[in-house]
Formats: structure tokens, C-alpha cells, sequence
């Protein structure tokens, strides 16, 4: 069967509602003929609905579907739970999975080779149009285990402290870097020539020299004039030309935050918000450690009331609102000024004279008010509200930490429901299943507007049915049921107002009830039960003359009856129930859900220790004190330039080693070991072989084996 089958007849599409409808019609006492044209439905079809001889929405074709809908969205659910814990299925991975979930269940199918074919994906996939191919965005491991639900209520409870006295939004702000490069970072999609193999984009150069900007913004849209750090030495005026009005301008060979930079551009920062003792201001800042190692940066604030937060660390892609916010169009209009510029200027390539005038274009189209209120929106700073993340936005955090309830648990139990029978047009009967102690089903129909029947059938000793149905409103039968000695069903019908059935049960073959329901004066129906496999309740009660219920219902290897309901002309019950089982597996027993088994930390392994390791107010007194503390054990340094001198008398290979080692930055501050005081400490981590100021990682002289944290667990 080809993938883009068009069908050749119109044979079966009409729907449930218009059968229910014609049925309606005739029962009233319309013809078939006049009743089959208004609803749009073959006659024949439903001439035999009318006798009971086929159910009221039949599947056509020879071949079904290897899955019930219930295993279906088992399916569906487990991949959108494996890619909501950045463990997502490829379609080679959902195809596997597929053929396992098949032999597993030992579920007829046509599959080979130990996997599904690639039209059963593309058809699975067309049945569940909340399912799509995407292309995931690279998450660090640190991001998916800092961002958890412990964490970011510590925060909130923390922002709900330091906002008391805050009088409004026009006084909380956000603080943030980004670096910028002359090299565009992702170039723009462009239209080329269906079929060709490679497309190129024009670039500067390989790597691009690296410039940082400062951006600041308030939860009303205002923004502070942004600071941009120059890779320079010196002061140079060329380089400042085109960038935003206000900008202040900072000179460093690295072009990376430093310490003495960020206190500069707080006192920037204070000139533009003018905090007072009556307006306070609130300022958001991630943990980097020229923002919160920086003590002057801290009593500045204190003396001008400005409190300052700093967010859990690896949390910035949730709640940082500049990251969430701002960050992306800022960096896709760079990247068109860029383009732009290539484009309109051929043959010269973009340097650091050109980098301010396009990030000013840039910035000046990202800078809106709408942006920088839906940013702190949905980070839920301002309105503070945690609930802007669901259960499901945790569930990376779930690898690592305490196991919290799916949230697709409730909503896979849910579906179960799902197969049960909605109300028709006119009211016709809804029915909920469960299951009874011996995983047999206990069904609850309830009246529709019609008066129809309910029934609210109960498990006996052995966990069979028992059920006491009730009358509705046109007097349909009341019936007793009531489990034997042996918790077999006896039932006791008794007529009703118009003379309706009487049954008698008689033992099956296992000593299971088998009954035998004859019709009474109206013609009602009757019913032949008998046992199944598993000595459980098999039923084919046919259609009475006035074409009410007809049901056939077959029994499983474990006597599990999934029911798919219909009804006949009087809104009576038709059903047809296929086989379950009760030990089925499902997706989640064959790729359970990952979880980590983290070791324990080695002997002499040290995690990084900081004044602020998670989120806090950075100018409260206790933190003050702490990082009072941690500064005065800072050891003296020689001068830089001994240390200089020192590597100028080796041989050349000497003096090589020396210039690949004075680029390597510090995992924590990114300063170089080239700008380092000489003597400063330094350490590298056991694990990922990166190296870290002594003083950045919070270590002392007698710790030899040191992991920081990104890789300690």
C-alpha cells in the first residue's frame, strides 16, 4: 500500500453522530430510505444496524491495527516522556521500541527484522498529531540537574522576601552578558537551488575576535544604556562609533568581565535607576564570580538601597529574564546587521571598527518594552508566580533527583478511560470502566437524557461481576444481581412497568454463570452467556424485533475486556469487546525511565565552596560576612611583571609552552593565566582537566585532588 494512499470510494465515511441520528429517525417512524438521504448514510448499512447484524462503526479493510488505541497512547506518552528528560527518541529508537513492545505482548504484527517499518511510523505518527520530528536544542547536564523544583522554590521564597520592599515593577531589573563576535554566530536561512548539496554563507574570518556586552532592563521595559568591554589595551576612540546612545565603553585584552569592570558599571547603573530610601531598587543577577566575589560591588549597593539576587546556579536559561527574553533576538538582529553589511559591502570583512555600529542596529530593534515584560512574565519574576512551570518542566532534574509523580502517570490512567462511550446526539448512553480486584472489568453506565439504563455493577468474593441495575425514567428493567456461595453471579430480574425480560443463570462448563434471557411481551431482547477460556463471562445476546441492544463480548487469555459501545435505534447498548490482558507490559517496563546511580565522591575530592552557592540575597549581612571571611585568606602574590620576565629567559620552546598556557582561562572568572597576578594559584580539575583560580574554587593549599563543580555530583 503506497504512503500517499487517496481512496477510490467514499465507502465508510460517514460518522457515528448521522448513524445515531438515521437510527433516531426510523425508530421514530421515519422510512430507512427517507432517513439514510437526510443523514447522508447508505441505506443498507443501515437496514443492518437496524438487525443487529453488524456493530455501528465496523473497520474496513482486511488488515488492523497492530496496537489498540490504549497501547497507542501508552506509546505516545512514554516518548513524550523521554524527550521531556532530554533522553528523546530518534525514529529509529520509536521503531525499535515498537517491534518490542509488539513481541513483548506477543501481539500479532509484520514486522521484521526486529523493527517496525518506516510506513508504521509515518501512520503512527499521522494518528497522533501532537507528536512531531524536531531538532532538540543542546542542554549541559549541569542545566538539566540545577534546574529543579527544590531549587527554584527556594528562589521564589528568597524573591518573595527581598520584593517586600519593592514599591513596583519600574524598580526591578536584570543584569546580564552576552558576548558578541565579529564572526556571526549561525547564519540566516537562505533560498538556493533545490537538490544542491552544499550552501554557503560568507563569514570574516574563521573565529572572530570576542567583545562582551552589558545589558540591563526593568519588568515596565525600561533599559539602562549597555556597556560594551573592548578587546584592547588602550583606549581607542575609532572603536566606539555607532553604538547606542549612552553606551559606556571599557577596555580589557581579554574582552572578558573582570572584577573592577562590573563595580564601574554598577556605579553606571546607579546614575540611570536612582535608587532611594523610598523606592528601593531590586536588581537579578546570575552568580559569576566578578558579580557576586566582588565586595565593593556589595557595599555600593547596601549605602544606595539597592538589594541584589543572585538565581540558583545553571537556572539562567529559566530564570534570568534577559536569557529567556532578550538574548535571542538580540543575537538573530546582530547576525542580519552582519549579513547586511557583507552584503552591501563586498570584499571587506567585519573587524572590532565596525562591531558598535552593528550592535547598535541590532540593539536598538531588540530593545522593546513588550520584550522585556514577557520575559520577566514568563520567567515568573514579575507578577512573581512559580506556577509558570509545569510538573513537566522538572522532569530533566528527575535523572538525578527523588523520583516526583510522572505527570503522565494521571494522564495515562486517564486515557484508559477514553474508550468508554460519550452521550451521542440524542443523549444516548455513557459508560465508565474499571477494573475489579482480579483485574476483571466493573463497568458504571449512566442514564443519558433518554432515560436509558444504569447499572452500577459490583465484584463479588471471586472478583466476578455483580451488579444492581436500576430503571430509568420510560421504565426500563429493573434487575438484581447477587454473588452465590462461590462468588458466582445469580441474578434475579423482575419485570417492569411494561412486562420486560425474566432470566434464568444456569453453571458453564468452570461452574460460571451461563444465562439465557428470552424476550418479553414487547419483544426485548435476549441474551445467551456462556463461559469463556478462562472460565469467565462470554455474552452474544442477539437483537429483539425492535432492534434494541445487541452486544458480542469474547473473553482474553486472562478474561480482560476492553468494550467498545454502541447503540441501537432506542439508545440502547450495542458493544463488542476484544481481547487484553492483565499482565500486559508496557512501553515504560521495556526503555524505563532513566535514572542516574551517581558514585560517591572520591577521598580527597573537594567541591567548590563559595560565600553564595545557590540563590540568595547577596547584600544581606550573612553573605556580606562570608565573603569578608573568604577574602582575607587570599594569599600575597609576586608581581606580574618578575613572573613575565621569568618566561622571556627560556629557550623557544620554553617561551611556547608559556604563550599556550597564558590563554587558558579560568573555569569560573574567564580570566586568562596570562592576566593572573604571578603567584596566584591555580588548579585543575581531576575530572574534565580544566583549571580554576584556587581562589575561585573556594580551595585551600592542602587540597590535592580537586573536582569542580559541573563535574562533582
Amino acid at each position: 500500500m503506497p504512503r500517499s494512499y487517496t481512496r477510490k470510494t467514499s465507502r465508510g465515511q460517514w460518522t457515528r453522530a448521522a448513524m445515531y441520528a438515521a437510527l433516531e429517525d426510523v425508530q421514530q417512524g421515519k422510512s430507512t430510505l427517507k432517513a439514510s438521504k437526510d443523514h447522508g448514510v447508505p441505506r443498507s448499512s443501515l437496514q443492518r444496524r437496524l438487525s443487529g447484524q453488524c456493530p455501528l462503526k465496523a473497520p474496513l479493510g482486511p488488515r488492523k491495527p497492530v496496537f489498540t488505541p490504549q497501547q497507542e497512547r501508552q506509546l505516545k506518552n512514554h516518548i513524550i516522556e523521554m524527550e521531556r528528560m532530554f533522553f528523546g527518541l530518534t525514529q529509529t529508537d520509536a521503531r525499535r521500541l515498537a517491534f518490542q513492545y509488539a513481541e513483548k505482548n506477543r501481539l500479532n504484527h509484520r514486522f521484521k527484522n526486529g523493527i517496525a517499518g518506516k510506513d508504521w511510523l509515518i501512520s503512527f505518527l499521522k494518528r497522533n498529531k501532537d507528536l512531531s520530528l524536531r531538532t532538540p536544542e543542546a542542554t549541559s547536564a549541569a542545566r538539566a540537574k540545577g534546574f529543579n523544583k527544590e531549587v527554584v522554590s527556594k528562589f521564589f521564597d528568597i524573591l518573595v522576601e527581598a520584593g517586600k520592599s519593592v514599591k513596583g515593577p519600574h524598580v526591578v531589573y536584570n543584569v546580564d552578558e552576552t558576548g558578541i563576535t565579529t564572526v556571526q554566530s549561525k547564519p540566516s536561512r537562505v533560498l538556493a537551488q533545490k537538490g544542491r548539496k552544499q550552501v554557503g554563507s560568507l563569514t570574516s574570518a574563521e573565529r572572530g575576535e570576542l567583545t562582551t556586552a552589558v545589558v540591563c532592563m526593568s519588568a515596565v521595559g525600561n533599559f539602562v544604556p549597555p556597556m560594551m568591554i573592548l578587546p584592547r589595551a588602550r583606549v581607542n576612540k575609532n572603536l566606539e562609533e555607532g553604538a547606542p546612545p549612552g553606551t559606556v565603553f571599557e577596555y580589557h585584552p581579554s574582552g572578558w568581565m573582570q572584577t573592577d569592570i562590573f563595580t564601574r558599571w554598577f556605579q553606571h547603573f546607579i546614575r540611570h535607576a536612582k535608587p532611594s530610601a523610598e523606592e528601593p531598587a531590586l536588581l537579578i543577577l546570575d552568580g559569576h564570580m566578578t558579580h557576586t566575589r566582588n565586595l565593593d560591588v556589595i557595599e555600593m549597593a547596601r549605602a544606595n538601597h539597592v538589594t541584589i539576587v543572585v538565581i540558583p546556579p545553571h537556572t539562567s536559561h529559566r530564570l534570568q529574564p534577559l536569557d529567556v527574553g532578550f538574548m535571542k533576538p538580540l543575537n538573530t538582529f546582530y547576525v542580519q546587521a552582519i549579513e547586511k553589511f557583507l552584503r552591501q559591502n563586498p570584499g571587506r570583512v567585519v573587524t572590532l571598527y565596525q562591531i558598535a555600529r552593528l550592535f547598535g542596529e541590532a540593539y536598538l530593534k531588540a530593545a522593546t518594552p513588550a520584550t522585556a515584560i514577557n520575559a520577566f512574565k514568563k520567567c515568573g519574576i514579575f507578577p512573581i508566580d512559580m506556577d509558570v512551570f509545569a510538573e513537566e518542566d522538572f522532569s530533566p532534574s528527575d535523572v538525578t533527583h527523588p523520583v516526583r509523580p510522572s505527570t503522565l502517570a494521571a494522564e495515562e490512567e486517564a486515557s484508559s478511560l477514553l474508550d468508554e462511550p460519550t452521550a451521542g446526539p440524542s443523549g444516548l448512553q455513557a459508560s465508565e470502566t474499571t477494573a475489579g480486584p482480579s483485574g476483571l472489568q466493573a463497568s458504571e453506565p449512566t442514564a443519558g437524557p433518554s432515560g436509558l439504563q444504569a447499572s452500577e455493577p459490583t465484584a463479588g468474593p471471586s472478583g466476578l461481576q455483580a451488579s444492581e441495575p436500576t430503571a430509568g425514567p420510560s421504565g426500563l428493567q429493573p434487575s438484581e444481581t447477587t454473588a452465590g456461595p462461590s462468588g458466582l453471579q445469580a441474578s434475579e430480574p423482575t419485570a417492569g412497568p411494561s412486562g420486560l425480560q425474566a432470566s434464568e443463570p444456569t453453571a458453564g462448563p468452570s461452574g460460571l454463570q451461563a444465562s439465557e434471557t428470552t424476550a418479553g411481551p414487547s419483544g426485548l431482547q435476549a441474551s445467551e452467556t456462556t463461559a469463556g477460556p478462562s472460565g469467565l463471562q462470554a455474552s452474544e445476546p442477539t437483537a429483539g424485533p425492535s432492534g434494541l441492544q445487541a452486544s458480542e463480548t469474547t473473553a482474553g487469555p486472562s478474561g480482560l475486556q476492553p468494550s467498545e459501545t454502541t447503540a441501537g435505534p432506542s439508545g440502547l447498548q450495542a458493544s463488542e469487546t476484544t481481547a487484553g490482558t492483565t499482565s500486559e507490559i508496557r512501553p515504560c517496563d521495556i526503555l524505563p525511565l532513566p535514572r542516574a546511580n551517581l558514585p560517591a565522591t572520591s577521598a580527597g575530592a573537594r567541591r567548590r565552596t563559595t560565600p553564595v552557592a545557590g540563590p540568595a540575597i547577596l547584600t544581606s549581612s550573612p553573605v556580606k560576612r562570608a565573603l569578608e571571611n573568604s577574602l582575607t585568606k587570599r594569599k600575597p602574590t609576586q608581581s606580574k611583571k618578575k613572573r613575565t620576565k621569568a618566561c622571556r629567559k627560556g629557550s623557544g620552546k620554553e617561551r611556547g609552552a608559556c604563550a599556550a598556557e597564558a590563554v587558558v582561562p579560568c573555569l569560573y572568572c574567564g580570566e586568562s593565566f596570562g592576566d593572573s597576578v604571578a603567584g596566584e594559584g591555580w588548579a585543575c580539575c581531576t575530572c574534565c582537566k580544566k583549571w580554576a583560580h584556587d581562589e575561585c574554587a573556594g580551595l585551600d593549599d592542602n587540597d590535592a585532588n580537586y573536582v569542580c563543580e559541573f563535574c562533582a555530583p
